[in-house]
C-alpha cells in the first residue's frame, strides 16, 4: 500500500509539472458532502466529483504521454544526427566510385529535403 506522504507528494509534483507547461492549476478538491452543504442538489454533485475525477485522470495520462515522448526524442536525436554524420561521411568516401544503382542521388535528395524542411519551419515561425 501507498502511503499518503507518497501518494500527497505525487500530486503536488503533478500539479507543478501541470502549471509549468500551461495547464491550469488543479484547486484544492471539494467533497461531495462539502459540494451538498454548499445547497448542490446530490446529482449535480456527483456530476462534478465525477468531472473533478475525470480532470486528474486525464492529467496523469497526459502527463505520462508528454514524458514519454520527450524521452524518445531525447533517446532518438542523437541516433539520427549519428546517421546522418555517417551518411555524409559514406556519401564523401564513395561518391566517385560508379555503381549500377543512383544511390549517390539518395544524399543528395535527403540533403535538399532537410534544408527545404529548416528553411520552411524557419519561415513560418
Amino acid at each position: 500500500p501507498r502511503s499518503t506522504s507518497s501518494s500527497s507528494s505525487s500530486s503536488t509534483n503533478l500539479v507543478r509539472i501541470t502549471t509549468r507547461i500551461g495547464l491550469p492549476e488543479a484547486q484544492r478538491e471539494v467533497t461531495r458532502e462539502e459540494l451538498l452543504e454548499q445547497g448542490l442538489p446530490p446529482r449535480q454533485a456527483d456530476a462534478i466529483t465525477v468531472q473533478r475525477h475525470e480532470m486528474q485522470f486525464l492529467h496523469q495520462y497526459f502527463l505520462r504521454w508528454i514524458i514519454g515522448a520527450l524521452c524518445i526524442t531525447i533517446l532518438f536525436t542523437p541516433v539520427l544526427l549519428g546517421l546522418l554524420c555517417w551518411l555524409c561521411i559514406e556519401y564523401q568516401k564513395y561518391r566517385n566510385i560508379r555503381c549500377g544503382s543512383p544511390l549517390h542521388i539518395y544524399p543528395i535528395g535527403f540533403g535538399i529535403i532537410m534544408v527545404v524542411s529548416v528553411v520552411s519551419k524557419t519561415l513560418i515561425q
